[in-house]
């Protein structure tokens, strides 16, 4: 079969040869996965040589994962397609998960919040019923709407359009037709694996931009293809979950099933800090809406996300905080959330906190009055971690996680007080200095 891009598009519209591909794969549903991966390597031959031989009216990637969301729908009108769905009640929408920038504005209840760094969109706070609540508009930092999550938002807050999804709800990828879901997971995998490659790929950004490596012309044109390349397959993916909760869900069953206890989100984790600052971002904005699906959340809080903090939150304090960096964003998403707190016991995040704060006093500490038979030790307001608010990283999740009752209760009583007895050491140390931290 002849899946040649240059053929099946002319001027970036698809030509009538695309009716017998999708035809021929939806007699053999088997192949998808193979030929949509020799898409998106074709992609890439046909965009170097377009840029080479500057030939710009076509965008090759593009084309390519257009022409697999024909494959995966069995049609070259998706768009009616997927409208069809939603009429038949096949795929809904149950949680927003609108995306915001800093600045956009929002909707705090105290009525209808589980904890308080909730709050929902204009949009759903509009379509909901608040009347006689408590409530103020802001503005955000970032984050994401919270209607139609029940670990965020009790249900009688939740907007017209979004009745939430509980954990004892039946899997919406089962309401999916047999073709659709076959398609769709070949057609994710492939997309998937795609993206790790392409993000593999991309040369670290140096620390001190002096030490930028020198790149020949071809090199520096697969770089800017790479970097390209990864905001359009990310994009892509938004795009493709925001067309329902099913397709969001099979979204984190693709990217966290695991072979050879290995997944495809793994991959990513591992590269993901050494990634350009805007796919950073974009990735992140991807990951917000997978955590309203319950299983994904409580994987990459156990999986990645502790893990991460735990060996990078001393470089981050020091280095200053970076507006996009993963413990910038994710601790209000992870540890607010009720249904998580087992993980934090099993992972001793309490533990790491109160260790990473004992470090930062312990570095600031000085001798107070060296009269006394054992020198009195004290914290110095004026050293760089405390007059920077170094520690306000740490504080803030703290609090966070203090917020469940089951994880004060922790905080004071598991291993006969260990933890506390280590807390009020560290309250001992900022003893006798100024009350900026105590």
């Amino acid at each position: 079969m002849d899946v040649s891009l240059k053929k099946l598009f002319k001027e970036n519209k698809p030509t009538a040869q695309v009716d017998k591909v999708i035809e021929t794969l939806r007699n053999s549903p088997e192949k998808i996965g193979p030929t949509v991966a020799k898409l998106l390597e074709q992609s890439r031959i046909l965009d170097v040589k377009s840029i080479e031989n500057e030939e710009e009216d076509d965008d090759y990637l593009a084309q390519a994962l257009e022409l697999s969301l024909m494959i995966m729908c069995g049609t070259k009108d998706t768009e009616e397609f997927f409208k069809d769905l939603l009429a038949k009640g096949i795929t809904k929408v149950n949680v927003c998960g609108t995306i915001w920038n800093d600045g956009d504005p929002a909707y705090k209840c105290s009525t209808c919040e589980l904890d308080s760094s909730c709050a929902i969109c204009v949009d759903c706070f509009s379509q909901g019923n608040h009347n006689g609540h408590l409530y103020k508009m802001i503005k955000v930092a970032g984050g994401v709407c919270d209607c139609g999550d029940f670990q965020a938002w009790k249900p009688s807050g939740f907007c017209a359009k979004h009745r939430g999804i509980s954990e004892e709800e039946t899997d919406p990828i089962k309401a999916l037709p047999p073709y659709l879901l076959a398609s769709s997971q070949q057609l994710l995998e492939e997309v998937l694996k795609y993206l790790n490659k392409i993000l593999v790929s991309i040369k670290p950004e140096p620390e001190d931009a002096e030490e930028e490596p020198e790149l020949d012309e071809r090199e520096e044109l697969e770089q800017d293809l790479n970097n390209r390349d990864s905001l359009i397959l990310i994009s892509w993916l938004q795009a493709f979950y925001e067309r329902g909760d099913a397709f969001r869900r099979l979204l984190a069953e693709t990217w966290t099933k695991t072979e050879n206890d290995q997944s495809l989100l793994d991959v990513i984790m591992r590269v993901h800090p050494t990634l350009p600052s805007d796919i950073v971002e974009q990735l992140h904005a991807l990951f917000f809406p997978l955590l309203f699906v319950s299983f994904f959340r409580k994987r990459f809080l156990k999986r990645h996300f502790i893990p991460y903090y735990r060996d990078h939150i001393e470089k981050h304090i020091e280095s200053g905080a970076n507006e996009k960096e993963m413990l910038s964003d994710f601790p209000v998403q992870l540890f607010t959330v009720a249904n998580c707190t087992n993980i934090l016991k099993e992972e001793k995040v309490v533990e790491i906190l109160v260790d990473k704060l004992n470090a930062i006093l312990a570095k600031a500490a000085t001798i107070k009055d060296d009269q006394l038979k054992e020198p009195l030790m004290t914290v110095d307001p004026e050293e760089d971690l405390i007059f920077d608010r170094g520690y306000f990283r740490l504080t803030t999740d703290f609090s966070y996680i203090l917020s469940h009752k089951d994880m004060a209760n922790y905080f004071i009583y598991h291993n006969n007080g260990a933890v506390f007895y280590e807390w009020c050491k560290m309250l001992q140390l900022a003893q006798g200095m100024t009350n900026q931290l105590t």
